[in-house]
């Protein structure tokens, strides 16, 4: 061999570990980069350092699957889960870590992968079986739910593509389930039958010949003649190669589904002769709800879903696909779920919009508002009742925040056939729903306008069913307007600590709808998280019942979890966002804006149909019951709404937040200010009929790239008792200079913190909500600024977006002071709670705070979310926060006197018109030193003049609680109560404050704005 050849030779060799060297770095690097994200995202939750120790080897991917699958079941505690078909058991290992309070087991045919599972994973509420998944050897009626993950497609391979045996083993799977016990499938759903695609690739060479080594391309053209191969003679199936639409790619036309069939298997190489044997898809969505519907199931909530993770890495870059017109379709989705729920013979399975009604409107009514200064017309749509909405909450003994929600709520609204528009995400519900537990205002007005306990306690048994906890009183939540624009309603909420039930109740009220189904659904106790959890992933579609629990998730200092795994990247622009004393003014209305109009706009249209309840009797599937409900659509609008925040970073890597101004007419009917700020927001057209296209038409008006389009979360329905309209929330990621919006509209930009301080206090779901989930993934990876001058540390910055401002807390009027009022707020000389292990109660102090929670809490945190702390020492220390700690600490907090937040006025922002004569000086201060018993001020419509926001309750002696027999009826509950407290409840209304030598002093109920209509 010449000089040259070995010259050669040592240069290929060279090259060879040279490249070897950069992708070990490479691999390196990237194992650093998802360790880290790792951390930082375990580290916002409320697992414990003992629980990150033990999923140390376990992938952020299965963690996610593992709190996807669970937040689906929303169990009570001890519940009987099976996981079938889990092969080596990871999957159900990470579930009884994260979930200790329910029992798993893992089910597999495979012997030898059970006793794998059984070495590598033991914890005493996680055990094993060999079982053939088809027929698993339990008796049935045994288990609280089952959980079928990507096991269908299997069994239907295995047993000779027969769709018969599918339907068997679920039938099997069914019989297992208790009474209300959940089914959770997740597998591949067959596209649209007898669809042809267009499939594009990059035009990249094989380098060989193996399935391993062929471009994309050529493996599809591979696939297409071994596919399905265990069925001899029939495998394979139709494709041909186009001619490209442009220069360097290749083109392909072929079924959807074979083509999502190769989609979904592409990247999985090194088992390619397997997986050719096997069918992802065979039945649509559709087929397999008619199927768990035919068992007797509630199929309460199906979608399909988006893992953007494997599209980011195995979809974009990699193929396109096109319909036949050459339009593009967006990526497929990577699975599809659904949640089934076993009810008994004759009870309502699903809502459905039957037929038009020819009765007169009786329940809705139709009015108009004109704007003064402008002339425009807007038209408002509102109910014949007003509810108050009840969040009844107690503190378990392991320290999480347990709450009663009406489970099951009838809402057919949620299935009105579309007028206008597409189903863009796919999702379907059953119309059974979870909501805070509503009562009709009227009731309420039977009671005085403080509550005491007596009085707590008698309208907690006579209306609730539920016992309030020893000296507990009714706390004042959040108000929310579903949709100042269109919807003339407030609804208030009200929080109560009570005691534990021993089984679900039965509502005590329900609407006059609500009464004619089958079934007017129950009362239960959740875990507060787990609803939050169920939230985010779309399984309720309920903003409104998010931010009451955030409301009482700050009123008791606990952080709550956060998930968000897709990051959001922002480049720096040179831009000047609003100061806060902006902000501020921007939140003073006028007066008086909007004047009733006898004339309408006709942007509102009225709909008026009858809803069939359907079920199971004898077998067959039928209606039980019907009812005539009247909802209401925006007139040549489409039911899909997006509202979407554009963020850019400035030049100080501070993260702005587009907003607009606006007037409101139904806060300014209620006593509020009729000005608010609020996100972009505009009506997506017919012609957009997925989230593909919808990403691309937000990018055409914001005059972006569509990748600069990010999805914020799940859509949800604005008021889904009075209409299906959902609104669908979206970031704008983009270097766009200055205020461009949706046809023009006027965009102005502030820190995204400090529009968080103060949107909390406004009236819309949509702009709080959207800011929150901007928040959250902002904790990954964006530096989003830290103002030095009032001394904030990241670790603050990062905790905003778990503990919103407490609700009754007065809007500051700087940052420095929204940090001294909230610390005062939640009673803690700190200055946020930080985000730690044990985050789950009691507001631990940030930076080292006074007393020992702090300095616990803070060497907590220190070692929380990696791998290490997980010895016994840390297993203690975090049970004792949790077992120990928790529940005291909240106990505390609801009992401290706080600060009176003193020489603060905010009577210009939230509507109160301070008396400046000196009678009305003198009553400011009187009510100043007073002590109402009322943890939060009541609402502005009855807020006296000059009143404070908010003063902590006194505890007083009373009479002991009544006990209550569960099975009595709400007579006898009310006579038991009369026998106790003789007053008469008509009476209350005029009931005489106590006298000032008492421990606790009254002030007589404000006026309030008129409700004159």
């Amino acid at each position: 061999m010449g000089e040259n050849d070995r010259d050669g030779v040592l240069s290929k060799d060279l090259s060879i570990t040279a490249k070897a060297i950069t992708k070990k770095d490479r691999q390196n690097k990237d194992a650093d980069v998802l360790r880290e994200r790792r951390e930082a995202i375990l580290s916002q939750t409320s697992l414990t350092g003992y629980q990150v120790a033990c999923l140390r080897d376990i992938s952020l991917n299965m963690i996610r699957s593992a709190w996807f699958t669970v937040s689906h079941l929303l169990l009570e505690p001890g519940s009987m889960v099976a996981v079938m078909g889990c092969k080596d058991g990871t999957l159900a290992y990470a579930m009884a870590v994260m979930n200790p309070e329910l029992h798993i087991i893992g089910l597999d045919s495979d012997r030898a992968a059970i006793m794998k599972a059984k070495k590598n994973w033991q914890l005493t509420n996680l055990e094993f079986i060999v079982s053939k998944v088809s027929k698993p050897s339990f008796p049935n009626n045994s288990l609280d739910a089952v959980v079928d993950a990507f096991t269908l497609h299997e069994i239907y391979s295995r047993q000779g593509y027969s769709e018969s045996r599918v339907q068997e083993m679920l039938e099997s799977h069914f019989a297992l389930l208790k009474q209300n016990g959940f089914l959770f499938l997740r597998d591949y759903m067959h596209p649209p039958p007898g669809e042809y695609v267009l499939m594009e690739f990059p035009d990249v060479e094989s380098s060989g010949d193996s399935p391993e080594d062929l471009s994309e391309a050529d493996l599809l053209l591979l696939f297409s003649e071994e596919a399905r191969v265990g069925d001899g003679i029939s495998r394979g199936f139709f494709m041909e190669e186009l001619e490209p639409y442009s220069p360097g790619t290749r083109l392909f036309r072929l079924p959807y589904k074979w083509a999502y069939e190769f989609i979904l298997r592409k990247d999985n190489r090194t088992e390619w002769a397997e997986e050719l044997t096997k069918e992802y898809t065979f039945m649509t969505a559709r087929e397999l709800r008619k199927t768990l519907r035919a068992l007797g199931s509630r199929v309460i909530y199906t979608a399909p879903h988006w893992d953007f993770a494997t599209i980011q890495k195995h979809y974009e870059g990699h193929f396109r696909l096109y319909d036949d017109d050459g339009l593009n379709l967006g990526f497929p989705a990577t699975s599809h779920v659904f949640v089934a729920r076993k009810v008994g013979e004759g009870e309502s399975l699903t809502l459905q919009e039957r037929r038009p009604s020819r009765e007169p409107m009786q329940h809705l009514r139709i009015e108009a508002v004109r704007n003064i200064a402008t002339g425009g017309i807007m038209d408002l749509v509102r109910r014949d009742t007003e509810v108050v909405e009840f969040l009844p909450y107690r503190v378990n003994d392991n320290g999480r925040v347990c709450i009663f929600l009406h489970d099951g709520l009838p809402r057919a609204v949620t299935n009105a056939v579309p007028r206008s528009g597409r189903n863009l995400d796919g999702k379907r519900w059953s119309g059974h729903m979870i909501e805070a537990v509503a009562i009709d205002r009227e009731i309420l007005s039977e009671y005085s306008e403080y509550w005491t306990p007596d009085d707590t306690r008698e309208f907690s048994l006579a209306h609730l069913g539920l016992k309030p906890a020893p000296n507990a009183i009714m706390e004042q939540g959040p108000e929310f307007y579903p949709d100042p624009s269109m919807i003339d309603e407030r609804i208030e909420t009200k929080f109560l600590n009570v005691q534990k039930a021993q089984r679900s109740l039965t509502p005590r009220w329900v609407s006059q709808i609500t009464k004619t189904y089958t079934d007017r659904g129950k009362i239960r106790e959740f875990d507060a998280q787990q609803v939050l959890n169920a939230i985010s992933i779309g399984v309720i579609p309920n903003t409104r019942l998010e931010r009451q629990i955030l409301a009482l998730f700050s009123l008791l200092g606990v952080a709550a979890d956060n998930w968000a795994d897709t990051p959001l990247h922002l480049d720096e622009v040179d831009i000047q966002g609003a100061s806060f004393q902006d902000l501020i003014k921007a939140l003073k209305g006028d007066k008086q804006r909007f004047e009733k109009s006898e004339k309408l706009a006709g942007t509102i249209r009225s709909l008026h149909s009858y809803f069939i309840d359907e079920g199971v009797e004898n077998g067959v599937v039928r209606g039980l019951a019907a009812r005539d409900i009247e909802f209401v659509i925006k007139e040549n609008r489409t039911i899909n709404t997006a509202v979407v925040l554009p963020l850019v970073k400035n030049m100080n890597g501070e993260v702005l937040a587009g907003y607009i101004e606006d007037y409101l007419p139904v806060p300014e009917r209620m006593g509020r200010t009729n000005k608010t700020l609020r996100a972009p927001s505009f009506n997506l057209p017919p012609e957009v009929k997925d989230m593909t296209m919808a990403r691309a038409y937000i990018a055409q008006q914001f005059d972006v790239n569509p990748d600069r389009v990010v999805q914020l979360g799940e859509s949800y329905f604005i008021h889904n008792g009075v209409t299906p309209q959902r609104i669908f929330p979206f970031a704008v990621t983009s270097n766009i200079q200055g205020s461009s919006g949706p046809w023009g509209t006027f965009t102005n930009y502030a820190p995204v913190r400090w529009l968080w301080m103060l949107i909390w206090h406004l009236y819309e779901d949509s702009f709080a909500l959207t800011i929150k989930k901007t928040m959250e993934r902002m904790h990954v990876d964006i530096d989003y600024g830290i103002d030095k001058s009032i001394g904030w540390d990241m670790g603050q910055e990062n905790a905003l977006w778990s503990v919103p401002p407490p609700i009754g807390m007065p809007i500051p009027s700087s940052p420095e002071e929204f940090h001294i009022i909230s610390a005062e707020f939640h009673g803690d000389s700190s200055v946020l709670p930080m985000i730690g292990d044990h985050r789950s109660v009691g507001g631990a102090s940030s930076g080292g705070g006074s007393g020992d929670e702090g300095s616990s809490s803070s060497s907590s945190s220190s070692s929380s979310g990696g791998s290490g702390g997980g010895g016994p020492e840390s297993k203690q220390q975090d049970q004792d926060n949790k077992n120990s700690g928790g529940k005291k600490k909240i106990d505390q907090r609801l009992r401290t006197k706080n600060s009176m937040f003193e020489n603060i006025d905010y009577s210009d922002i939230d509507g109160d018109r301070p008396d400046s004569s000196p009678q009305g000086k003198a009553e400011k201060e009187k009510k100043k030193s007073a002590q109402v018993i009322s943890l939060l001020r009541p609402p502005p419509s009855r807020t006296s003049q000059g009143q404070k926001p908010r003063i902590d309750p006194v505890i007083v002696p009373v009479a002991p609680v009544i006990e209550v027999v569960e099975d009595a009826t709400p007579s006898q509950e009310a006579e038991a109560s009369h026998e106790e407290n003789t007053n008469d409840k008509k009476g209350k209304k005029d009931k005489t404050p106590p006298a000032q030598s008492q421990e606790y002093y009254i002030p007589e109920p404000p006026p309030g704005p008129s409700f004159d209509r």
